[in-house]
This record gives structure tokens, C-alpha cells and sequence, in this order.
């Protein structure tokens, strides 16, 4: 399927991951829990993606958090 770097599974929808040839609902639903684990994904039970860009806005916005508690512990 090309995909190379798990920030590409993550922009695809559940739909389009489902395309992909082998790999059903239970190797999306442990996808998504190998994301959660990471906390990529809310730790909710929805594993819809249903807003494709809840993840990556969510990631965006702890990662800026991340970064500004580490700003914050160096000064």
C-alpha cells in the first residue's frame, strides 16, 4: 500500500485503509490501538476517525504543548 511512515495511515480514513488488500477490521482495530498507545489517537472507544483531522490537530497541539513545558523548564 506504500505507506512508509505511520503519519500517512493516519491521514487516511478507515475506509481507505480498509481497501488495502489483507488488512480487515482487526488489523485496523489493532492500528488504531498501537496509535493510542503512542497517543496519537484519543484514548476513546470511537476508532472511526471521523473527523480525519481530529488526530493530526490533537497531535499538533500536544506537541506545541510538549514544546512549551520545555521552554518553560529551561528557563
Amino acid at each position: 500500500a506504500s505507506i512508509d511512515k505511520a503519519g500517512q495511515a493516519l491521514e487516511m480514513s478507515r475506509a481507505e485503509l480498509l481497501e488495502i488488500r489483507n488488512f480487515g477490521e482487526k488489523s485496523l482495530s489493532e492500528l488504531y490501538e498501537r496509535f493510542r498507545s503512542f497517543n496519537l489517537l484519543p484514548p476513546d472507544g470511537d476508532s472511526g476517525q471521523q473527523g480525519q483531522g481530529d488526530a493530526s490537530e490533537s497531535d499538533d497541539s500536544a506537541l506545541e504543548n510538549e514544546e512549551s513545558e520545555s521552554r518553560e523548564d529551561g528557563r
